[in-house]
């Protein structure tokens, strides 16, 4: 199977699950794909506020890692957050 094919496969599979509430599953198919931002945002969208940081922070996508900590109320994730960002003014 191509690789478009096998994406495009993938994509239905993740439009099916999350039509069937299967949020937690549709996001690790986006991450094994290396999509950890649309990973991150369906599980933000279904407030799953602490697994959506935890895997935007994993792929250095700071600004929505702490946006969900935030939203989430995640202050462990925050706290880890504020100690990653110290060093990465840039960020």
């Amino acid at each position: 199977m191509s690789e478009d094919a096998m994406s495009d496969a993938d994509d239905a599979e993740v439009q099916r699950l999350r039509a069937e509430g299967h949020y937690e599953e549709a996001a690790a198919i986006l991450l094994g794909q290396d999509r950890p931002k649309e990973a991150a945002e369906l599980l933000a969208s279904v407030w799953k506020w602490a697994k959506a940081a935890e895997i935007a922070r994993g792929a250095g996508l700071f600004a929505l890692a702490y946006r969900c900590a935030l939203e989430g109320d995640a202050r462990d994730i925050h706290a880890a957050l504020k100690d990653t960002l110290a060093g990465r003014p840039d960020d």
